[in-house]
């Protein structure tokens, strides 16, 4: 899933800087990635005290905020020297906080989405686990419709996070699912959530018309099929997870590099050229001193051994 996420998000934005609209750009890796942060929050924070755990992930995403904000700032105001425009002329206020690039809002709002988890978590672990998915499912189309109501009042740089609202009960609800006694029935029960939040999802597109709930709807979807899943955990999959998130920073920095020599070939061939180019450059950055700037976890972070492998998920 981490892995089709990073890359829709690349082909998305390769799309976009060809002004190709075509349906090849699905525009869901952002949910997923939501919903995986969420959804990783909500399996692992039990193991440890709140503070460290919270403080942890502040690191983990600010950190790498912070880098690629000063980069991609030093890359824009070399473009306005360039063109013979003020050296800060791309600034806006709310960059400060949404980043200096497109989709670096990601990581303080996955920070948001981490900590709105764990509030919630703690606030019904009295509330029995069918009762609060049921409660989800029943508040799923409000929580979808939120985003679409709201996008008229509020700034781009408030938008990202009224739009991230149901990343944040449907990643409480899939954890409460997977905390359920592995019976046969359990996969059925993760993919019935699952399609009743797509179900929810759709309705609320089709009457608003407003792409996001269509793209959570398929984002809640593909991951509840993938828990339903058994896969076994192990160092290779703990590697991908590192390299698509280190992929999601600095795909950017490639996309403008690269992207006027190779503009001639098809769509789907030059987003897999770029996304190859990223998972390079990702792969160097973290055999260096720059390891946790380009999606490397901190030494703490190591994979989570848990009694049932089949259905673990990377922290």
């Amino acid at each position: 899933m981490r892995l089709f996420a990073s890359f829709d998000i690349v082909a998305y934005h390769t799309g976009g800087a060809l002004g190709d609209g075509s349906m090849f750009r699905l525009g869901i890796g952002m949910e997923i990635f939501l919903l995986m942060s969420g959804v990783s929050v909500g399996l692992h924070s039990g193991e440890r005290p709140l503070r460290p755990f919270l403080a942890e992930r502040a690191r983990r995403y600010l950190t790498p905020f912070a880098f690629w904000w000063v980069v991609y700032a030093a890359l824009l105001s070399f473009s306005a020297l360039r063109h013979e425009q003020p050296a800060f002329s791309w600034f806006e206020p709310s960059m400060i906080w949404r980043g200096s690039y497109y989709h670096l809002w990601f990581m303080p709002v996955a920070l948001g989405v981490c900590v709105a988890v764990e509030a919630l978590r703690l606030a019904s672990r009295n509330v029995p686990s069918r009762v609060f998915v049921a409660v989800v499912l029943l508040l799923s189309p409000l929580l979808f419709h939120a985003g679409p109501a709201l996008r008229p009042h509020v700034s781009i740089g408030v938008y990202e996070w009224v739009w991230a609202i149901p990343a944040v009960p449907i990643s409480v609800a899939f954890c409460r699912i997977i905390a359920l006694p592995r019976t046969p029935r359990w996969p059925l029960a993760m993919l019935c959530f699952a399609g009743a939040v797509a179900l929810s999802g759709l309705a609320v597109w089709y009457v608003d018309r407003d792409t996001f709930p269509l793209r959570f709807a398929v984002g809640a979807f593909l991951i509840g099929l993938g828990f339903a899943v058994s896969y076994p955990s192990n160092a290779l999959l703990f590697r991908i997870r590192t390299m698509t998130a280190g992929i999601f920073l600095c795909h950017p920095l490639v996309i403008r590099g690269v992207l006027r020599f190779i503009e001639p070939l098809p769509i789907a061939l030059i987003a897999a050229i770029i996304w190859v180019l990223a998972a390079c450059l990702t792969l160097v950055l973290q055999r260096t001193r720059l390891a946790r700037f380009a999606g490397a976890p901190p030494e703490t972070a190591a994979p989570v051994a848990r009694h049932k492998p089949s259905h673990a998920v990377s922290a």
